[in-house]
């Protein structure tokens, strides 16, 4: 028989067995808790990694990429695939599952950053970032509101462009200088303000906006490129005092821009006649700017143009504009140089389009269908619109007929103002 002495023994061997064995068990499950805990926290990102010298990125999984460091974020191409040539954001492959940016501590936002990005529907920059770089925002689909709380150097050519449910566009900050296109083809914006700070606004800024009614333009502005052109409910646009140049191909295709008023500060004036939807010109300066045209003189041009009525012949024999001769006409300032008023009976110092019905001495609106001069539009006064062949049965031979023209019924009147050339009070058409 085994002693009392050796069972002692015995049993704490085996007590210390098996609190080994228990205290290994647990150290095992602690280890597998905290490795399935790090196995859940991979699962938080998608993708995370360097997005220029000081700058990284990661990707989570409820579709927020975050972009965070200092300095500037790598400039990318405009590819949709990874090739060896061409350098990619490293998220082009998860452009459908990115519905928010965290945008945190960078100074520069890279060429292509954000393109394409398909179900972003708000952007906020922060005021570290100074510089949007090429195409940064471009082609998001559901943008509908971008805003920049900081001062900016530089914003690229189409940083914000064909953006097609883009509606609001706001700067907290001044902006130094704009590219090209940059708010090009937003087709649902309705109201566009230029941020303060802007000296010059080139070509095509935000031209072929469909719905955009209203710019609004700084008073730091002191260049117009042809800017806003093929806009066609563009409707309010005031120029600032500040401008010295200006180029009147920005009016292209903008047909609810009838008149503009040049401020006195414009000492240059590109493509005066370039806009055929322009009715009426207004220059206040008084000394005559630098002034180009266009070929329009090859298919004629209908605005009037409005100029001091002591510089009237300088601008009648300029050889650049002798072929406008007949349709440059006077106006006087008062004397405080704050108004002006007309010295013909086209244009009236209310500024309104309308011309003096010399029958009863008031003032009815001019007809724009048939300018003023009573004809119809369709058959120009002559109440048919073309010859046809008929053949007469009396005759026994083919004789020449005038179709008569159905918008005024054979009469020749224009059927918008009856044939007077004015419209009574009221009418619309």
């Amino acid at each position: 028989m085994i002693s009392l002495k050796k069972r002692i023994v015995l049993c704490s061997i085996w007590s210390f067995f098996l609190f080994g064995f228990v205290l290994q068990t647990f150290i095992s499950c602690k280890k597998k808790q905290q490795n399935d805990n790090v196995v859940v926290a991979e699962k938080d990102y998608i993708i995370e990694g360097s997005c220029g010298e000081d700058a990284e990125y990661i990707l989570y999984t409820n579709g927020t990429l975050k972009i965070y460091g200092k300095g500037a974020m790598d400039d990318y191409d405009y590819r949709f695939e990874k090739k060896a040539e061409i350098k990619v954001v490293p998220w082009i492959e998860y452009r459908d599952r990115i519905k928010k940016l965290d945008i945190q501590g960078i100074s520069t936002i890279g060429s292509y950053a954000f393109d394409s990005l398909l179900f972003v529907k708000e952007v906020v920059v922060p005021s570290s970032v100074k510089s949007v770089h090429k195409s940064a925002f471009a082609c998001m689909e559901q943008l509908e509101a971008i805003t920049f709380q900081g001062d900016l150097d530089y914003i690229g050519e189409y940083a914000i462009a064909v953006c097609k449910s883009l509606l609001d566009i706001k700067f907290e900050g001044e902006v130094k200088a704009l590219g090209s296109s940059c708010f090009q083809e937003n087709k649902n914006i309705e109201v566009l303000t230029i941020p303060d700070g802007i000296e010059h606004l080139p070509s095509s800024v935000c031209s072929f906006c469909d719905k955009l009614r209203k710019i609004i333009l700084p008073n730091t502005l002191k260049v117009l490129d042809a800017a806003f052109y093929y806009c066609p409910s563009l409707e309010e646009v005031k120029l600032p005092e500040s401008l010295k140049q200006i180029d009147l191909a920005t009016f292209i295709n903008d047909p609810k821009i009838e008149s503009i008023v040049i401020p006195k500060s414009v000492s240059r004036i590109k493509n005066l006649d370039a806009s055929k939807e322009l009715k009426t010109i207004c220059i206040l300066s008084e000394t005559m700017p630098e002034i180009d045209c266009t070929s329009s003189i090859y298919y004629g041009v209908s605005f009037q143009l409005y100029v001091p009525s002591h510089l009237l012949s300088d601008y009648k024999s300029h050889e650049k504009l002798q072929y406008l001769a007949e349709q440059i006409h006077s106006l006087s300032f008062s004397s405080d140089s704050n108004s002006y008023t007309t010295n013909d009976d086209y244009y009236p110092s209310n500024g309104s389009y309308e011309n003096q019905d010399m029958n009863n001495g008031s003032y009815r609106p001019e007809c724009r269908a048939c300018r003023g001069k009573g004809d119809c539009f369709v058959c120009k006064g002559r109440g048919y619109t073309h010859t046809k062949r008929v053949y007469n049965n009396s005759l026994g031979c083919w004789d020449l007929v005038d179709e008569p023209c159905h918008s005024c019924g054979n009469t020749g009147k224009c059927t918008a103002c009856k044939g007077d050339g004015f419209l009574d009070e009221g009418i619309d058409y």
